[in-house]
């Protein structure tokens, strides 16, 4: 088994859709979500996404004209990522993936804790032109018709919450990587408005986005392929990169890594906990979690509809829309987040979702 840090450098602007960016099983002709005007692109590639193209890429024979499924299958499965599969799947040589995350060089960026004060001095003596870092330090007790919880009257509204990257090389923030281009097109639909807009984003140049994946083949290091991803079909370049130092802990390597660059931080709620990828809570009402169980929680969610590449190409789009916590999100909390022993979370895990780490306590202090 080795582990491979997974870069994807997009070649120009780029458009991965999200729920309200296409059609959906069931819905009729004109309906809310087919007139949309104005469509965003998300600026992040999904954990399906960036499988897809890893599968891809080790496919032994591309193109289903010549396609040998016995030698596809033991190479990367059988089926695409299936959300609702009452089995763990097997994606031949692909054992596990890390979350997403951006590279510049070596240096690793991972999505900055949700709990980041924004009103914080955004400057210090060594480095005046760069933020840090700097999670809220004072909770108050606050009592609620859901009980106890906390309060920290560091959170300023009009500041809101930070959507930047954080470096583990020194917890510096990188904001504005991501630009937009705005592209009008035409409907082709008969007696409706002509002109849409679509937003594609554009990654900051010298950045890519990465993963650390374990694959049963010791051979990739150095291996690049193109891959056109998201709608309108962008050329990828990805590069393969034996990462040694992750041998023995695989895509945990990242946990660590985050966990290690946070560890001088001081004076944190001992519970905390941080989503460094997606959280997939399939049997979990969350407003029901937080009642019982969270003291304090900072979150964004998104909506999730599970696409599946059949043979021949056809895609098959899931009836159900699930909800996941998005990345940075944070949790304090008397009991660890829920991540149910269930197949449907054994799945997500092994994908790249699901990826939880306490950043506070005495053994992060």
């Amino acid at each position: 088994m080795a582990v491979y840090k997974v870069t994807f450098t997009p070649s120009g602007p780029y458009f991965f859709g999200n729920e309200k960016s296409f059609a959906y099983p069931g819905q009729k002709n004109g309906g809310a979500w087919g007139n949309l005007y104005f469509i965003r692109g998300e600026e992040m590639p999904s954990q399906t996404t960036l499988l897809g193209a890893l599968r891809y890429c080790l496919l032994p024979l591309k193109g289903y004209q010549n396609l040998k499924a016995e030698e596809n299958k033991h190479a990367v499965g059988e089926s695409s990522f299936h959300i609702d599969s009452t089995t763990v799947q097997d994606f031949g040589k692909i054992k596990a993936l890390s979350p997403v995350f951006l590279v510049r060089g070596e240096e690793i960026f991972v999505a900055t804790p949700f709990d980041h004060n924004c009103h914080a001095p955004r400057t210090n003596e060594e480095a005046p032109k760069l933020c840090f870092y700097t999670p809220f330090q004072k909770y108050e007790p606050l009592t609620t018709p859901e009980g106890e919880k906390l309060y920290t009257a560091e959170y300023r509204a009009k500041e809101g919450i930070t959507s930047s990257f954080m470096s583990l090389n020194d917890l510096h923030l990188e904001d504005g990587l991501f630009r937009s281009d705005v592209r009008v097109g035409i409907r082709r639909v008969p007696k409706k408005d002509g002109f849409f807009k679509k937003e594609y984003r554009v990654l900051q140049k010298g950045f890519s986005f990465a993963v650390l994946a374990e694959i049963e083949d010791e051979t990739l290091n150095g291996f690049s392929e193109t891959v056109t991803l998201g709608q309108g079909k962008v050329p990828f370049a990805v590069q393969f990169t034996h990462c040694a130092e992750a041998e023995n802990v695989g895509v945990g390597y990242l946990a660590q890594k985050v966990q290690t660059a946070l560890k001088p931080l001081k004076n944190r709620c001992e519970n905390t906990y941080y989503c460094l990828g997606s959280l997939f809570l399939d049997t979990v009402n969350f407003e029901q979690y937080y009642r019982d169980n969270l003291q304090f929680a900072i979150v964004k969610t998104r909506e999730f509809r599970n696409f599946r590449t059949q043979v021949g190409g056809r895609i098959e789009k899931s009836t159900e829309l699930f909800r996941l916590l998005e990345p940075g999100s944070i949790m304090i909390g008397e009991n660890e987040p829920p991540v149910t022993e269930t197949i449907h979370q054994e799945n997500a895990r092994q994908i790249g979702w699901n990826h939880i780490i306490r950043i506070g306590g005495k053994e992060n202090a």
